[in-house]
Formats: C-alpha cells, sequence, structure tokens
C-alpha cells in the first residue's frame, strides 16, 4: 500500500528486514518491472516515488552524491543494504548483492 503523505510502498512481506530502497516513479516502466522483478523473487524492498515529493527527491540526490556516483540519474535508483546505490540497475546484479 503507498502512503499518499511519503510516497513510500512496501513491496512483498513488509515484516521482512528490508533490505533494497528504490527510488523512482510510480508512472515508470522500469520501476514497475523492477518491482515485478522483485515481487516474483520475494525480496522485500521500500518504494519511493519521487515523482510527487521533493523531500524524497531531495533524498535520493543526496544519497546518489554521497555514493559518489556520477552521470545521468536514471530510475530507478536502487539502494541495497544501505551501502550499494546502484542507477537503473539489472534485477540480477540486485539479487547478486543480496547473497
Amino acid at each position: 500500500a503507498c502512503d499518499s503523505k511519503t510516497g513510500q510502498t512496501s513491496g512483498s512481506n513488509s515484516e521482512e528486514v528490508v533490505r533494497v530502497v528504490i527510488y523512482g516513479s510510480s508512472s515508470c516502466s522500469h520501476c514497475k518491472s523492477f518491482k515485478y522483478g522483485l515481487d516474483k523473487e520475494g525480496v522485500s524492498y521500500t518504494f519511493n516515488d519521487v515523482e510527487f515529493s521533493d523531500e524524497l527527491t531531495l533524498e535520493m540526490l543526496q544519497v546518489v552524491k554521497n555514493a559518489n556516483v556520477t552521470g545521468p540519474i536514471n530510475y530507478p535508483v536502487v539502494v541495497v543494504d544501505n551501502a550499494h546505490v546502484m542507477i537503473r540497475p539489472e534485477l540480477d546484479v540486485v539479487l547478486d548483492r543480496l547473497k
């Protein structure tokens, strides 16, 4: 379910420790397919919809900056274990980080 105040949603089983945070847009086809892939694999995640939240957009930009990731920012921006920041990664890359 989406919290309309924060733009945050959770996928899969919300009782699990969430190791994946996604910044993106609910209208982004890459974000949708990425979330679908995580759901299919049973991976819990938090989705931060930056489309309507300046606060989440600024948070995403700070995360990318702190990780020294350069280049264009495309959705989804994925953070694994609060340490690995990836711009529009392949699902397999994220799943490997979770092993």
